[in-house]
């Protein structure tokens, strides 16, 4: 336990995290701005429903590399560095195991999207409310939240994972940056292609939802699963059930892979 609350500590209040919170901040409440300029000459009043449609459409660019960017290099300072660099095994020593620092550390790092996540939205959702006397919904807000907290988590469970293996911080950073260029940027065309090239003649409906599944392999894409969910699009292939399986899959497997390899070899 001591362990735990000295890596939480050390992760909340490590320079990075601070700077990438600040960050997330600033870019979020910008973008708020824009939300309050679109949805009152939308609508008058804006209803909570706008509202989220609104602060979607602005963040979900600048959002879409900075989540996994923050989940990308967190990954590394907290742990990754430590391990390519050796220092991790000068710092462990009985009952502290690789099994435990890498929990207490993933811990520690998800917590910290979770409440940095939590915090840029709840500000910019204030900011909103002054300017327009409406809130986001619960449930907008939770799906904002949840969709790019998942998004984070993977990334950085793909790097702890990626740290278990890599022998250098370059070769870490640099399959890191590599996934995102890939997941983050070219996943949605190449799966598009590649049903183009296979399901040609499909129906809409299936060859939607082959292309929803395929693109779900990419952690970028959690968030947008998330608004499917709270806008009621695509019904029969998008359910709170298989929305929640995604999420638990890319929380848990990229890290209980990583956690395996990492006791392993206590």
């Amino acid at each position: 336990m001591n362990s735990f609350l000295y890596d939480l500590k050390r992760i909340f209040t490590g320079s990075f995290t601070i700077i990438i919170i600040v960050l997330l901040v600033i870019v979020t409440m910008m973008e708020a701005y824009g939300t309050v300029g679109s949805v009152n000459s939308a609508v008058s009043p804006p209803s909570s429903t706008s509202i989220y449609t609104g602060m979607q459409s602005s963040i979900s660019g600048f959002y879409a590399l900075l989540i996994p960017l923050f989940g990308i290099f967190s990954a590394y300072f907290y742990y990754g560095k430590d391990k390519t660099s050796g220092i991790l095994e000068s710092i462990i020593s009985k009952p502290v195991t690789k099994g435990r620092l890498f929990l207490s550390r993933f811990l520690g790092t998800s917590l910290t999207f979770v409440m940095a996540i939590t915090l840029a939205i709840g500000l910019a959702d204030i900011l909103i409310y002054k300017y327009t006397g409406s809130f986001l919904s619960d449930t907008g807000f939770l799906s904002i939240v949840i969709g790019y907290s998942v998004v984070a988590i993977g990334y950085s469970g793909l790097m702890y994972l990626i740290a278990q293996f890599a022998k250098s911080s370059d070769i870490m950073i640099g399959s890191g940056l590599g996934l995102l260029f890939i997941l983050g940027f070219f996943w949605g065309i190449l799966m598009y292609l590649l049903l183009i090239r296979f399901l040609e003649h499909a129906s809409f409906i299936k060859f939607q939802s082959i292309l929803i599944y395929l693109n779900s392999i990419s952690p970028s894409n959690y968030s947008t699963i998330m608004e499917y969910l709270k806008e009621g699009s695509y019904k029969s292939i998008i359910n709170v059930g298989i929305v929640a399986g995604i999420g638990i899959i890319w929380i848990l497997v990229p890290a209980f892979i990583s956690f395996m390899l990492a006791r392993s070899r206590d």
